[in-house]
């Protein structure tokens, strides 16, 4: 009996994750690139990525201090690439910028 609640239980998280994976997919395309190009160039400052299961939420997460000029820059580029919301976050983990009510 324990065994197969352990296996239901295996079973079951794979099955969760599985899903979550192909409902949320990855990034890709023009906005794969954009992310990337932001990371190479920023690589000492700020790090770039989708928000996971929210494909239209560009996270930037400051690794070091950032300019407002530098950040009012990359918002604007990013909603070039059609990212809805930006969400920027300090080095302590705070959000500085965006907005997360409608997630």
């Amino acid at each position: 009996m324990r065994a197969t609640v352990v296996a239901l239980v295996i079973m079951t998280t794979a099955s969760c994750d599985s899903l979550t994976n192909q409902v949320c997919g990855e990034l890709s395309g023009k906005r794969k690139q954009y992310a990337d190009t932001l990371n190479e160039a920023y690589a000492s400052h700020l790090h770039a990525e989708q928000v996971p299961c929210y494909p239209n939420y560009l996270q930037v997460n400051c690794l070091s201090a950032v300019s407002a000029k530098t950040l009012d820059s990359v918002e604007l580029s990013a909603r070039q690439f059609d990212w809805d919301e930006v969400l920027v976050y300090d080095q302590q983990k705070a959000l500085i910028r965006g907005d997360i009510g409608s997630m």
